[in-house]
């Protein structure tokens, strides 16, 4: 009788065929640490992550911010904010725009970087870090200085821990929690490490 038991050998030898083919797609193997890219073109195009993760074409944001330009700059208190401003994954969708204009800074020079390109990097991501971290204290960017620490900033462990999480989907850095926290990091130094850290690899 077709479609029996007999055929169960057969449709679970076809199974596991499907699934060899699948695997590296989704599956990081460990057995090959230089193998980095969860799936093909991640390297490629940082926004790709953010894409499957919220399933938001980043096309679409660019056209809302285009929009949103056209709009008076006065806007009144009152004025409605859209809704997409408080929608979750939006939040996945700006580190991931951060991360590749900062790749970009490095892709298209296969030599050592000379030091007007790495002053520009350090400033680029230094001036986005202030923006981030004025973003969460709720306070001016004028008072978050490049020199200040993240202790001196008044960023307690809970918000450190959300901090660390953003740089590494923005730029790709694994920072300590000690590292972070200590007196000696103000957010210029951050900065180059950042940069320094991408130049090398």
């Amino acid at each position: 009788m077709p479609g029996g038991v007999r055929d169960l050998p057969v449709l679970w030898e076809v199974w596991q065929r499907k699934l060899l083919l699948l695997e590296p797609a989704f599956v990081r193997r460990s057995d090959e640490p230089n193998v980095l890219q969860q799936w093909l073109g991640q390297n490629e195009d940082p926004l790709s992550e953010a894409n499957i993760v919220t399933g938001i074409d980043p096309a679409v944001l660019v056209s809302m911010r285009k929009e949103e330009a056209k709009l008076p700059k006065m806007r009144s208190v009152s004025a409605s904010i859209p809704r997409w401003y408080h929608d979750a994954r939006v939040s996945v969708m700006m580190p991931a725009q951060l991360r590749q204009k900062f790749q970009v800074l490095f892709r298209n020079s296969d030599k050592e970087m000379n030091a007007a390109e790495c002053l520009k990097a350090v400033t680029f991501v230094a001036d986005v870090i202030r923006s981030t971290v004025a973003g969460m204290l709720f306070i001016d960017l004028s008072a978050v200085k490049r020199s200040a620490t993240v202790a001196e900033l008044g960023i307690d462990s809970l918000l450190a821990a959300e901090f660390r999480n953003w740089l590494h989907s923005a730029f790709g850095k694994n920072i300590s929690m000690l590292d972070l926290m200590d007196v000696r990091t103000n957010i210029n130094a951050l900065a180059e490490k950042i940069v320094n850290e991408a130049s090398m690899s």
